[in-house]
C-alpha cells in the first residue's frame, strides 16, 4: 500500500481547468424583456414578439453520434499538448521526494509522476516501461491518462483511464527540485491500455477496453512557485481512513489521489 508523498492529498483533477470558462455579464448588454406571452406561444429570436409553440421541431439533419463507451470518444493518437496547459509541483517528506507533471487538453489530461520511494528515478536518464509501471499500485515512475473528460458543475469527470502496456520509455532530462527548477522530459513509444484503478490503487485492465498508441508527448517547464497546499480532506465527501478515504455514497476514489473523493 503506498504511503508515500503521494497521498499528501493534492486534488489533481478539482485543480485541473479544462474546458472553457464561463463568460461574465457585459455590462453593455441591455436588459431582456419579458414579453409575457400567453400559453402555446413564445418570445421569437430576437425577443421582439411572440409566435406559436412549434409543437414539432424539425430533427437535427446531421446530429452528432454517441460514441462507444460513452458520451465522449477517446483521444486520438499521437496524443500530444501546448507548452501552457503544462504545470510541474514537487514535494517531498522523509521517505523521498516526489514529482508530478500534468498537462491538459479540453477533453484530455496527462499525468507523469515520479514517486522516489517507489523506486521511482531521482536523476535525469532514459527509464524503460516495465510491468511494475503498468499498474498504480506498484510503480513508481507512473503515467496515467484521462480521456473524455468534461466539467460537470464543481467537478471534472472523464470517461476513460488509461496505463501503459510493459513497453517503450520514459525519457528524462532534468529533474529539479525547488520552484521555478527545469523538469524536462519525453514519452517515447507508448501503448496506453484502459484500466480500472480501484481501493488501495489496485489497477485492472479493461476486458475489450481502448488501447491507445502514443508515438511521443515532450513536457518541458519550471516547477510551480509557492506552496502546494492539500485542499479539504476527501474532497468534503468522506473521511479519511489510514491513507486513504472512505467515501459517501454516490462518489469513489479519486484513482490519482487517495485523500480525494469525486462524484461516482
Amino acid at each position: 500500500m503506498k504511503t508515500s508523498v503521494r497521498v499528501v492529498g493534492w486534488a489533481l483533477v478539482a485543480t485541473v481547468a479544462i474546458g472553457a470558462a464561463g463568460c461574465g455579464d457585459d455590462p453593455e448588454s441591455e436588459e431582456e424583456v419579458d414579453l409575457g406571452c400567453i400559453a402555446g406561444y413564445e418570445p421569437n429570436e430576437e425577443n421582439t414578439s411572440c409566435v406559436p409553440v412549434d409543437e414539432d421541431p424539425e430533427p437535427d439533419p446531421d446530429p452528432e453520434p454517441e460514441p462507444p463507451g460513452g458520451p465522449l470518444p477517446p483521444p486520438e493518437s499521437p496524443f500530444t499538448m501546448n507548452e501552457d496547459q503544462l504545470r510541474i509541483r514537487t514535494a517531498h517528506d522523509q521517505d523521498g521526494r516526489l514529482w508530478l507533471v500534468e498537462g491538459v487538453t479540453s477533453r484530455e489530461r496527462m499525468v507523469v509522476l515520479v514517486d522516489e520511494l517507489f523506486g521511482g528515478p531521482t536523476e535525469p536518464g532514459t527509464y524503460e516501461i516495465t510491468e511494475a509501471e503498468t499498474s498504480y499500485e506498484t510503480c513508481g515512475l507512473c503515467v496515467i491518462l484521462q480521456a473524455g473528460c468534461q466539467r460537470v458543475g464543481s467537478e471534472v469527470q472523464c470517461e476513460y483511464e488509461f496505463m501503459p502496456r510493459a513497453q517503450g520509455e520514459v525519457v528524462l532530462e532534468a529533474l529539479g527540485e525547488d520552484p521555478g527548477d527545469l523538469v524536462a522530459g519525453e514519452l517515447r513509444g507508448l501503448v496506453f491500455q484502459e484500466v480500472e484503478i480501484g481501493p488501495e490503487f489496485r489497477t485492472t485492465v479493461v476486458p475489450g477496453g481502448v488501447e491507445v498508441d502514443l508515438m511521443t508527448w515532450r513536457f518541458e517547464g519550471p516547477i510551480e512557485e509557492g506552496p502546494q497546499q492539500p485542499p479539504e480532506v476527501c474532497g468534503g465527501h468522506g473521511h479519511r481512513h489510514g491513507n486513504h478515504c472512505h467515501c459517501d455514497p454516490g462518489y469513489r476514489l479519486d484513482p490519482t489521489d487517495p485523500l480525494n473523493c469525486i462524484e461516482a
